[in-house]
């Protein structure tokens, strides 16, 4: 099968690119291209997504497309909401009309639990979409335009919560790392922080492999992809501790907690994941550090 993965050299990119490369011709979309281990299997072609008739560069014959590039202005608004629309919404349709002409038969598309908006509940997929931000807001309008396309081929909206793994930099939970090892202090709003139900990186390149084996029959399924378990932050810090091997500079606040969990039960109706990597299990596997 030939699959075009946008995004490539992303951090979920990488290690997507790696898993399915050793059963599949991938071929890899990206801006600036780079040597990397996890990507000599791969062919890689340059195109910028920002631009206007990208399409062009890409080759015909695509079985499946796994759409994972994002903005990287995604936390710079308003002075990034150009490029988030040229790329996350702009570029997701020229892709989709692109798919539908080439007769590409499965279109996996990388959203995010952002476009939900705040909760005090576990959500779920039929939970009501609010985005409170641009960036959740256009991948919301991603989403939109995605459905429209499902009579063409299958479409599968995968909203992702709080992906971890190794080699990821500038997120959650690799700058909690970071300050604990440096000496940092760590905030915890109310003592809890915020609660969240991790998914480490692998299960979500698993998750993509199976929905590629999967029959083709077109259609539209939007699907949480989270780990099986609520964790509040307080105690990913404690795992973090443990692995480190050093005491995290706690500094409380009365700010209340948020909650960002979603439930993975409707993802598992169509694939069989069994148990998912465990917390602590994928939080060892990401932090190799060695003991001040």
């Amino acid at each position: 099968m030939r699959i075009l993965i946008t995004g490539v050299n992303g951090f979920i990119g990488q290690h997507m690119a790696k898993l399915l490369s050793a059963q599949h011709e991938v071929l890899g979309v990206t801006r600036a291209p780079k040597s990397d281990d996890n990507l000599l299997a791969i062919k890689s072609i340059s195109a910028d997504l920002s631009t206007s008739g990208f399409v062009n560069l890409l080759p015909s014959g695509i079985d499946c497309i796994i759409h994972l590039a994002q903005s990287t202005q995604y936390r710079n608004f308003p002075e990034g909401a150009e490029d988030m629309r040229r790329v996350n919404i702009d570029a997701t349709c020229e892709l989709l009309e692109w798919a539908r002409i080439d007769g590409v038969k499965q279109f996996i598309f990388s959203s995010t639990a952002n476009v939900y908006g705040n909760t005090n509940q576990q959500m779920t997929e039929v939970h009501v979409t609010q985005p409170e931000s641009f960036y959740g807001a256009s991948k919301l309008a991603a989403e939109h335009l995605l459905k429209q396309y499902q009579t063409y081929f299958q479409v599968d909206v995968l909203r992702l919560f709080t992906v971890y793994g190794p080699g990821q930099r500038g997120t959650l939970i690799p700058n909690i790392a970071d300050r604990i090892r440096q000496g940092q202090s760590v905030t915890l709003a109310d003592g809890i922080g915020l609660t969240l139900s991790p998914v480490y990186v692998g299960d979500v390149a698993e998750i993509a492999s199976q929905l590629i084996e999967m029959p083709k029959t077109n259609g539209y399924r939007v699907l949480n992809v989270c780990g099986d378990n609520i964790n509040e932050l307080s105690e990913i810090i404690s795992i973090l501790e443990e692995i480190i091997g050093v005491k995290a500079k706690i500094q409380l606040t009365h700010e209340k907690s948020q909650y960002f969990a979603g439930s993975n039960h409707n993802l598992k109706r169509f694939i069989d994941l069994g148990n998912m990597t465990a917390l602590k299990d994928g939080l060892l596997k990401t932090f190799t550090y060695a003991r001040p």
